[in-house]
């Protein structure tokens, strides 16, 4: 048997007070008000009632598309990610696109999904199912553009082939979040460029130079 707060819900959904969004905008409504909340607030203190009064409709409805917080961050997490834009243009050169693609971390990396990962990353050890949900989501769409730039390098003949390590291809990412979480301003274009000359193309030449690269070699360890 239906309760009368079930009944109530489902009669406001057909029946929505003026101004009220409806069945794909209520779920975007929802969505951003869970964003939102969990921006502020962090996810340990988010509220179902504070997601309803944001998104302007019920807890039970709600509770109708999502059992629990749990569920309800990640697919908030879900439809945010989804906003990011491809980052795939080709920008003429290995240098040129990887300055594009770190660029675009740092424009990703917003006010509010900044908070929101401090806000995981602290709650991780009592609830890390989230947090290893972002990274993994995050490390995917990396990976794809990254992907996609060193293909262009192969056919440029910049790089000799795409067999490149997986950690170099973290460093930007690494570095982003560094900024965001922990310095004063999200992005210094000082330290793109020195991790760009210095760090990321040496490593990659390194790794997978062009035919006629000269490798450095490795210096002899000292005997004891």
């Amino acid at each position: 048997m239906k309760t009368a707060e079930v009944i109530s819900d489902e009669r406001a959904d057909k029946v929505r007070m003026p101004g009220r969004p409806q069945s794909e905008e209520l779920d975007r409504a929802i969505l951003d008000a869970a964003l939102e909340s969990l921006s502020d607030v962090g996810f340990e203190a988010l509220s179902i009632a504070a997601v309803a009064r944001g998104a302007q409709t019920t807890p039970p409805a709600i509770y109708r598309r999502f059992t629990d917080k749990t569920k309800l961050v990640l697919a908030a997490l879900e439809h945010d990610l989804a906003a990011i834009s491809d980052t795939d243009a080709d920008h003429g050169s290995l240098q040129a696109d990887l300055r594009a693609l770190i660029l675009s971390i740092f424009e990703a990396l917003s006010p509010r999904r900044t908070r929101v990962l401090a806000s995981l990353t602290l709650q991780a050890r009592a609830n890390p199912e989230p947090l290893e949900f972002l990274s993994r989501t995050i490390h995917r769409l990396g990976s794809r553009y990254w992907g996609t730039i060193i293909g262009r390098a192969v056919t440029r003949g910049e790089l000799a082939h795409n067999e490149i390590p997986e950690v170099i291809g973290r460093i930007p990412g690494a570095l982003a979040i560094h900024f965001a979480l922990l310095q004063d301003s999200p992005r210094d274009d000082g330290a793109i460029t020195e991790l760009i000359e210095a760090v990321m193309l040496p490593a990659l030449f390194a790794a997978a130079g062009p035919l006629g690269f000269a490798r450095p070699e490795a210096q002899p360890q000292n005997s004891i």
